[in-house]
């Protein structure tokens, strides 16, 4: 990917028209280096948190709260692992 290439992908769990989720990759030139831009968004397809809801809507907000916490850090592993990746090619 270049700078300032947008690259969007799915798991491939589920068919590219309903996906559970799309993660985007954002490259980015900067004074210093690249920034990298990790990002989920979520839906249209049906995932296992809209089921949990649909079966506990009394903790929907704690549901929701946990999934955004897995998703933030499976974001952060993935951008810290692009970044040794990186390190190590340059050394």
């Amino acid at each position: 990917m270049t700078g300032g290439a947008v690259e969007d992908f799915h798991d491939g769990r589920r068919p590219t028209t309903s996906p559970n989720a799309t993660r985007r990759f954002e490259a980015e030139p900067v004074e210093d280096g690249t920034r990298l831009r990790y990002t989920v968004i979520l839906g249209p397809g049906r995932s296992r948190l809209a089921w949990a809801m649909r079966q506990r809507p009394d903790r929907r907000n704690e549901l929701i709260a946990r999934r955004l916490d897995e998703h933030r850090d499976n974001m952060a592993a993935v951008v810290h692992g692009i970044a040794d990746l990186l390190a190590t090619r340059d050394a």
